[in-house]
């Protein structure tokens, strides 16, 4: 700890040395600021304080001129902006407090009619930091952080202030470290198809992992008694109910060994308890967080499942969470966030369409009155059970819906039927192959006599899905059920008919023959 805050220490004062350093200036940019490191969700935006003249001496540039020091620690009459800024030493309350300063006098002087504004604005901040180009001319630049890509607030803890010219920048470039340790969280999914998404039918639980990385915290544990803010905010889509109420329902672990989650925890908020539970803020413990070590890891996992409000297909049942996270070792209060890790859990279905071909025509009529069932393996065992959710009363064209049962659902079937319309549609299913057979038939109409193969593929993590028909994709959702007449005097042309004709030929001719050979009989005998 010695040995980091001794560096720190040096770096201040180099930091310093260059904050307004009298040098021979001569060029004008543009010039690139790199910041290397983690910035993740952050926005820069640099605004030009000061000029400065080939001989080094600064001016401050308009409106900057006007901006009142008074109030501000360490001020005295007669102060300039240069001579002020002289005065502060990097990395103190001081010129933390200046720097609030600034980005309050700026949004006063933005406010109604926009009257400053940024010489250039970031890359959107990463994991892997952010840059800022252009900016000219050279001289003494407030580079503001603002959270949540700009749509957040100021963050002092993440700013800067510092001179871009020739002398401090290599070919136009000046690299700099963030200020303020930001942690990482990442979100995947415990044995499903891929870290990020998975495959799953309604009922089934999906695991959930989050991992935490502790990042450099040196500056909030050299203050007695900062009370660090570590929360992690977590969302559920509709789709998904969360299966957690407190610690108790968690398991953590602390560089891969399981600690007691009470230890880590400090509270838990399940918002939408009445319904799906849909919201959870985890609020880590600040002692035991500032007590671990940069690079440390934190993994959280807790379990979801997948409920009746799914959505099939795309675009997916999400899940996200980011960190919220102190950003400032001068104020408590002032907090950052991560950008949103999102996780996607797919449910899919298909539609049955039941009709009669009209003869010698494409034209199809839906047909009313058949009954289904759907097995996931070869019709002798139990049937999967469904729900009826909803009826399309009149409709022509709308099916009928049926999602696969939960063990919490009242009212189950295993058989389900096609609306007046001769739509049907399943909802609620994982990928796999299923096995759809007909148990009734349409009142006049021949039952199928064997089951319909019905295979659903989702490999890309898209939502977009694949249904096949006994082995043959449809490049569609939609399963057409075809059923021939099978009354006892079908309509002309059926194949029923002809069978009767035929019979009743060979028992005609049957009948003649045997009495013309009785006939020849009795003659002979005669």
């Amino acid at each position: 700890m010695k040995k980091k805050r001794m560096l720190a220490l040096v770096l201040a004062i180099l930091f310093a040395f260059t904050i307004l350093m009298p040098t021979a200036i001569t060029a004008s940019g543009p010039y690139t600021l790199q910041i290397n490191g983690n910035v993740d969700n952050y926005l820069f935006e640099a605004f030009h304080l000061m000029d400065v003249d080939e001989y080094g001496y600064y001016t401050a540039v308009s409106p900057f001129d006007e901006m009142p020091l008074n109030g501000l620690a360490g001020f005295t009459i007669g102060d300039t902006l240069e001579g002020y800024i002289r005065k502060l030493s990097p990395g103190s309350g001081e010129f933390h407090d200046f720097m609030v300063a600034v980005n309050n006098f700026i949004v006063a002087r933005n406010d109604p009619t926009p009257e400053i504004a940024p010489v250039a604005t970031s890359t959107n901040g990463t994991t892997s930091g952010a840059t800022i180009n252009g900016i000219t001319p050279a001289g003494y630049y407030f580079i503001a952080a603002f959270d949540n890509l700009g749509l957040g607030a100021f963050s002092p803890g993440e700013s800067f202030m510092l001179t871009i010219n020739d002398m401090t920048t290599t070919s136009g470039t000046l690299t700099v470290l963030p200020k303020v340790g930001i942690p990482q969280i990442e979100k995947e999914i415990v044995g499903g198809d891929d870290p990020k998404w998975t495959n799953a039918a309604i009922g089934d639980t999906i695991t959930f992992e989050l991992t935490i990385t502790i990042p450099d915290l040196d500056k909030f544990q050299s203050i007695p008694g900062f009370n660090y803010t570590l929360n992690v905010h977590d969302t559920l889509s509709a789709g998904l109910t969360l299966m957690a109420y407190d610690d108790f329902d968690f398991t953590i672990s602390v560089n891969s060994a399981l600690v007691t989650s009470s230890d880590v925890i400090d509270d838990i908020t399940v918002s939408n308890l009445s319904s799906n539970r849909t919201g959870l803020v985890i609020e880590l413990n600040s002692d035991y967080i500032l007590g671990l070590n940069t690079g440390d890891i934190i993994k959280i996992q807790y379990d979801a499942e997948l409920n009746e409000n799914a959505v099939v297909g795309a675009p997916g049942n999400k899940n996200s969470v980011h960190l919220e996270y102190s950003n400032d070792p001068f104020d408590e209060g002032s907090t950052g966030h991560t950008h949103e890790e999102e996780t996607t859990v797919y449910t899919f279905g298909f539609e049955i369409f039941k009709f009669e071909r009209v003869t010698n025509s494409s034209i199809q009529t839906p047909l009313y009155g058949a009954t289904f069932q759907l097995y996931d393996a070869p019709p002798g065992g139990p049937a999967i059970p469904y729900m009826f959710v909803r009826a399309e009363v009149g409709s022509d064209t709308l099916p009928d819906i049926y999602r696969l049962a939960t063990p919490s659902d009242s009212t189950v079937t295993q058989e389900f039927r096609p609306s007046l319309s001769g739509y049907l549609q399943l909802t609620g299913l994982d990928v796999g192959t299923y096995y759809l057979e007909e148990t009734v038939a349409p009142p006049g109409f021949a039952k199928l006599s064997d089951y319909i193969v019905v295979t659903i593929s989702h490999t890309d993590g898209s939502g977009n899905y694949t249904v096949s028909v006994n082995g043959t994709p449809l490049g569609h959702t939609q399963v057409n059920v075809e059923n021939n007449r099978g009354d006892l005097l079908p309509e002309t042309g059926g194949i029923g008919r002809t069978i009767l004709y035929t019979v009743g030929g060979l028992i005609m001719g049957t009948a003649i023959l045997m009495f013309v050979f009785r006939k020849k009989l009795i003659k002979t005998a005669g």
